[in-house]
């Protein structure tokens, strides 16, 4: 229901609905758009630390792990 950047109408409200049931709150398409826009931020900055440096994710602690290289 997203074939590029924006979802289809038919997305945006099961997107809404599916949000209204789970969380009892009914969300504006500006309310969603701004959560979409603010997660990808976030996920671009993930993506950087995780792939780009020697920083990885500890799933049994659920924190962030540095790799020490010693030279």
């Amino acid at each position: 229901m997203r074939p590029n950047m924006y979802f289809y109408k038919v997305g945006l409200k099961f997107i809404i609905s599916t949000f209204k049931e789970q969380i009892r709150h009914t969300l504006m398409k500006s309310q969603l758009k701004n959560k979409c826009d603010g997660i990808k931020k976030d996920w671009m900055i993930w993506k950087k630390l995780i792939f780009e440096t020697r920083v990885g994710w500890s799933g049994e602690l659920e924190t962030i792990s540095a790799i020490v290289v010693k030279i």
